[in-house]
């Protein structure tokens, strides 16, 4: 008789659970798509205005409020998600799902109705899925963690960019 657990099967049926239970905020940026997030992240939405080209919280548009400085940022892929798609109650961060705060898609527990005047605001362009997951994979493929340098910064916006010379 052939024993049927091998570690192979074992890891097969724990990928199996993981998937029904619900992926890890981990498995958010694994299942983005990096290379569009970098896209739409320099071409698309609006979060350099805030958090600035290098996700450093030097923004883009010194008229706008500073962000927070990605790159050292504490949050869990899934937790910057949620922040992302519902932004920050009380705060500056819009948000960027049109089911946001809704009974469909309610953020932190609640919808609209539950926080008042307090919900944040929308942001200019609106993420689907897919560009929302894309644009959390290449936050933290790119910054999270890492410090800016040269490289970095040209890697990003290319030799060119005159954000890049305070580096030289």
């Amino acid at each position: 008789m052939k024993k049927v657990g091998t570690p192979l099967a074992a890891l097969g049926t724990a990928m199996v659970v993981a998937v029904m239970l619900g992926f890890s905020g981990v498995a958010v940026a694994q299942d983005g798509d990096p290379v569009l997030g970098k896209r739409l992240w320099l071409t698309t939405v609006n979060c350099r205005e805030c958090h600035g080209s290098l996700a450093n919280g030097a923004p883009d548009i010194p008229q706008e409020p500073q962000g927070y400085n990605l790159r050292k940022t504490i949050l869990t892929p899934e937790e910057m998600r949620d922040t992302v798609r519902c932004g920050r109650i009380g705060g500056l961060m819009p948000y960027f799902q049109s089911s946001a705060w809704t009974d469909r898609a309610p953020c932190y527990g609640m919808v609209a109705a539950d926080i008042g005047n307090d919900i944040p605001d929308r942001a200019g362009r609106m993420l689907s899925d897919r560009s929302l997951n894309a644009i959390i994979a290449f936050i933290f493929e790119e910054f999270v963690g890492k410090e800016l340098t040269l490289e970095a910064c040209v890697g990003l916006l290319g030799d060119d960019n005159t954000r890049c010379n305070a580096f030289r």
